[in-house]
């Protein structure tokens, strides 16, 4: 196989939604997920901006 053929998806910027909104992968639907407080939690953004954390599609955020 060529190395292209074995790349994975990775999050990128978009600008067709959002100006510079931050995705999360595809392949993170496949994924097993955590609990807390009755709420399922796949994707995790861990971020100090503001704009970040207000423009992204994560399910949740983690900020210091």
């Amino acid at each position: 196989m060529r190395q292209e053929e074995n790349k994975r998806p990775s999050p990128g910027l978009a600008s067709e939604p959002r100006k510079n909104s931050i995705k999360v992968p595809e392949v993170i639907c496949q994924c097993s997920s955590i609990n807390i407080m009755g709420t399922r939690i796949k994707s995790v953004i861990f971020a100090t901006d503001g704009t970040i954390i207000a423009n992204n599609n994560a399910q949740a955020v983690l900020c210091v």
